[in-house]
Formats: C-alpha cells, structure tokens, sequence
C-alpha cells in the first residue's frame, strides 16, 4: 500500500518532476514537465497546492513518488482533474 498525502512544493517539487519525468518519456504525450513549468503553477491565481494537489509515495521509498493528482477549478461548476501514475505502479 502507498501513502496519499498534500503536495508540498518546498519539499516535493524536484520528486515531481521525477515523476513526471517519467510518465512523459513512457507515455510520450507532449507534455511540459520541466521543473520551470511546475514553478509557474505556483503561481496560478486561485491554486493552492497544499490544498488543490495530493501525491502517493512510495512505502518503501519515501523520496519516490507513485503518484499525482491536481485539481483545479473553472468558472461554473466546472473543473480540470490532472492524475499521472508511474508505469511501474499502474
């Protein structure tokens, strides 16, 4: 079993880029997963990372993430959900 807890970009940022890393080179959906694009979602206006993302960890290794999500909300009742999973956990 692995933990699910808040993303915590102090501590966890250079993990999910790790972790998106990853996912990219195995899915190869064109995705932008530099370090520098995760450093601009800080600051989207009306996102909380501590609050709007959640991350699994390893139970073996707590350095090594299994997963992520994100929501984010939009005008209206509307959202975006962005879930990633390493291909060895899927």
């Amino acid at each position: 079993m692995f933990e699910i807890r808040s993303y915590d970009p102090v501590v966890d940022l250079t993990r999910l880029h790790r972790l998106l890393s990853v996912v990219e080179d195995y899915d190869q959906d064109g995705e932008d997963v530099s370090e520098d694009k995760l450093r601009k979602q800080l600051t989207w206006r009306n996102h909380d990372p501590q609050h709007d993302c959640w991350l699994a960890v390893n139970p073996s290794d707590q350095n090594a993430l299994v997963g992520y999500s994100s929501v984010s909300g939009r005008a209206g009742t509307r959202c975006t959900l962005y879930v990633a999973v390493s291909p060895h956990w899927r």
